[in-house]
């Protein structure tokens, strides 16, 4: 009987829509540091987290090209932005999205026009920033799964409203509800408040189904 009220499916993006098993595509300088470097100081961060798909996916390429990957001190981790550190060499790290990076002061024009061609292509990036400057940014792609697209056309057949709800940029976003025929969008959504927006979906009168890792309610 519950089910029968369901007039929306929201599907959870990392590892619903997509394989959940990130590469890094893109590694680009924008300062005094190169890309091994930059690559090295995101590893370094990302190591803390563990068993994270993006830190794996770094510390896979850092070992590839040979970045150095140190230790990094008082480590904090800030879910669904990023990462904060103090380097082996005691330097400020910043790893993460804008959001975080405007929020510990540090400006993000240098690479607008970088991150933009990277969320344009349906990609991540996760910008690195050292001493208060940022460095450089790294790109991600986590595939599509080669059913999604059947299986979003399949709920849309049979009367489903259906939304992309994730943590993921907008530009991203909308590069991946293209691909998929899917106009309701969620981006840029903290993990701590997707509860509220599937509350806010089922207000409009229709049960809510949500498929994936929508985090604690």
């Amino acid at each position: 009987e519950t089910a029968a009220r369901v007039g929306t499916v929201v599907l959870c993006v990392r590892r619903t829509v997509t394989v959940g098993r990130p590469e890094v595509t893109d590694v680009v300088s924008v300062g005094y540091r190169d890309e091994a470097e930059i690559l090295g100081a995101l590893a370094a961060a990302e190591d803390v987290v563990g068993d994270d798909p993006l830190g794996q996916a770094v510390l896979r390429a850092a070992r590839q090209r040979g970045g150095r990957v140190e230790s990094v001190r008082r480590p904090t981790v800030i879910p669904g932005m990023g990462i904060t550190a103090v380097t082996a060499a005691g330097e400020s790290l910043v790893v993460g999205d804008r959001r975080l990076l405007l929020a510990e002061g540090v400006s993000v024009g240098p690479v607008e026009d970088l991150v933009a061609s990277i969320e344009g292509a349906g990609r991540t990036a996760v910008l690195v920033a050292l001493d208060g400057r940022v460095e450089g940014a790294v790109g991600f792609d986590d595939p599509v799964r080669e059913e999604a697209r059947a299986a979003v056309q399949a709920m849309m057949d049979a009367g489903y409203d259906v939304a992309l709800l994730g943590g993921l940029s907008r530009a991203t976003m909308e590069a991946l509800g293209a691909l998929l025929d899917v106009s309701n969008l969620r981006p840029e959504v903290l993990p701590e408040e997707r509860p509220a927006v599937v509350r806010a979906l089922s207000e409009v009168g229709h049960g809510v189904a949500v498929v994936g890792r929508p985090g604690e309610d």
